[in-house]
């Protein structure tokens, strides 16, 4: 089985896990050469350092919001390159705007639709994206993009993360149940949870969100983690509920501990809000946060 897995591969492997050549190589080797299986691998063996470097991030690039004037519309998307210098270009940055906004418009169905789209001056977006890679001399690639719409009553909040060191190195979209414009107190926990969402990075909205497939993943991992420590019977099972309970805890964003109040939970915070208001109940509909070079499960 060694001659299927290539050196690219291993190095792969490397980069999202930050573990040795021969745990990578082998781990590719039980999986036969399956990049997502050998992850899961290293996991049940035990890599706790494979956890936490496979969140690091190594691209440049921006990620940028667009909220249409009636906040019923929006759109975000990620653009990669490879230096900071080409990331904080006013070219590169008017170009990830210019085809944010057309994603909110156009509604392009993939990448391919997005690139066939125009632009101002009648290039394609994939004529204008070769003519910056040829300008610059490096890979440019447009990662993935996402449009929100309202159907109802409602409308969309946007909120784009920089630090001191780079810009848009984070982006949050919200969709509320109605229209918290005219709720001062709904607002101002709209932009408390804007940043909340930027911070703790929920991949969830609540525990029915959660596909069966990725808890059964979840369970089998800590099954093994807790057999591979001896443990059996009662025990085991309750290492695996704890263990669990806290998973879905960092992962379900209405289970989440409120930044500005840890005390509470999110959904806890939004119930006592719907306490105050009379009128309509105010809640979270769908959110999506991008980290700029994050790998995509």
């Amino acid at each position: 089985m060694n001659n299927i897995i290539s050196s690219s591969l291993v190095k792969e492997l490397r980069k999202k896990t930050g573990l040795g050549i021969m745990d990578c190589k082998n781990a590719l080797i039980e999986s036969n050469g399956n990049l997502d299986g050998a992850i899961e691998i290293l996991r049940k063996q035990g890599f706790s350092t494979a956890n936490k470097k496979m969140g690091r991030t190594t691209s440049e690039g921006l990620v940028n919001a667009y909220v249409a004037p009636n906040q019923r519309i929006a759109a975000m998307i990620e653009v990669n390159c490879e230096t900071d210098f080409v990331a904080k270009n006013d070219s590169f940055r008017n170009f990830v705007k210019e085809i944010t906004v057309l994603v909110a418009e156009k509604n392009p169905d993939d990448l391919n639709c997005l690139l066939s789209l125009k632009l101002t001056g009648d290039k394609t977006v994939e004529n204008m994206l070769h003519y910056l890679v040829n300008t610059f001399g490096e890979n440019i690639m447009i990662k993935r993009f996402k449009r929100f719409e309202v159907t109802g009553i409602g409308v969309i909040h946007a909120y784009i993360h920089d630090d001191y060191l780079t810009e848009g190195k984070i982006g949050v979209l919200v969709e509320t149940s109605f229209n918290t414009l005219f709720n001062p107190e709904i607002k101002s926990f709209i932009r408390t949870l804007l940043m909340h969402i930027a911070a703790t990075k929920p991949k969830y909205l609540d525990k029915k969100e959660i596909p069966e497939y990725v808890l059964n993943k979840e369970k089998a991992i800590l099954k093994t983690l807790a057999e591979n420590e001896g443990l059996s019977g009662n025990i085991l099972e309750t290492f695996i509920q704890g263990k669990l309970k806290k998973y879905l805890k960092n992962s379900c964003l209405l289970e989440q501990d409120f930044v500005m109040d840890p005390d509470k939970t999110v959904g806890d915070m939004i119930k006592a809000l719907n306490e105050k208001n009379n009128g309509e109940p105010f809640s979270i509909l769908r959110f999506v946060r991008y980290e700029k070079g994050e790998s995509l499960e």
